[in-house]
């Protein structure tokens, strides 16, 4: 299914991988610089006419003539500014799909390092749902101290959650649904070891709020976490869609 391309969504990703600590390809942004700066073409300048020269000011004259000469210019403008806006956004989207792969392995530290600290949370007899009197109560020496950083991974591994749905949306990344009564992907696709044959889904309602269902994901899977490349989640998915009754 090709999806339409949507520049909200090609910023939102650039912005996402960002605030991971990803900067995107040189080209990415130039393109989302292009899209806004060729969308002021069809704009009429505000200009103070006291401070331009004799030459400008007949140019800027001019220039407002022709936009009033009729409807015909303008729409002729408009359409060009879309079809330049439509083929910059098409780029994009290919620049981002031809380097996928090395953006998930250049954000695959990141994720790593917060996945060791959910692990190490397991480690020391920390569940999902537990609260702080809990933790208190566990014999680990580290416990606090693991209990203390773990709200900031956990978060970090939401966003990356929220990055690979967007990424889903936007660009198409597989897996994706093959027919459309199909249930939505499960995330668990997107972060069980692609080693695994049998994984858990995510449970939305985890008590603790959506960070927390990380938590429990790895408790499901012993900790076996991983940033997958879109192949890997492919595989994963078709391993859940063979285990389950076809849709009818």
């Amino acid at each position: 299914m090709t999806l339409p391309v949507n520049f909200s969504g090609i910023r939102s990703i650039a912005n996402q991988l960002t605030a991971l600590g990803v900067t995107p390809d040189p080209k990415i942004l130039h393109g989302i610089e292009l899209y806004e700066n060729i969308a002021t073409a069809n704009e009429v300048p505000t200009v103070d006419l006291l401070d331009l020269t004799g030459d400008e000011a007949i140019e800027y004259v001019l220039d407002h003539a022709r936009r009033q000469a009729g409807r015909g210019y303008n729409s002729d403008l408009q359409e060009s500014v879309a079809i330049a806006q439509n083929q910059i956004l098409e780029e994009i989207k290919a620049a981002y799909q031809t380097d996928m792969t090395g953006i998930i392995e250049q954000l695959r530290h990141i994720f790593d390092a917060s996945a060791a600290v959910v692990r190490q949370a397991l480690a020391v007899g920390i569940r999902a749902g537990m609260d702080a009197g809990t933790v208190l109560s566990l014999e680990h020496p580290d416990a606090v101290n693991v209990w203390k950083q773990l709200p900031e991974h956990l978060e970090r591994l939401n966003d990356f959650l929220t990055l690979r749905e967007t990424l889903g949306m936007e660009l198409g990344l597989q897996p994706q649904p093959v027919r459309p009564l199909e249930d939505a992907i499960d995330p668990a696709v997107y972060f069980a070891h692609p080693s695994l044959t049998n994984f858990s889904v995510f449970k939305q309602g985890t008590p603790g709020g959506r960070a927390h269902v990380f938590l429990r994901f790895a408790q499901e899977i012993d900790g076996q976490l991983h940033l997958n490349t879109p192949a890997e989640s492919l595989k994963l998915q078709n391993i859940k869609r063979n285990a389950r009754p076809a849709l009818v």
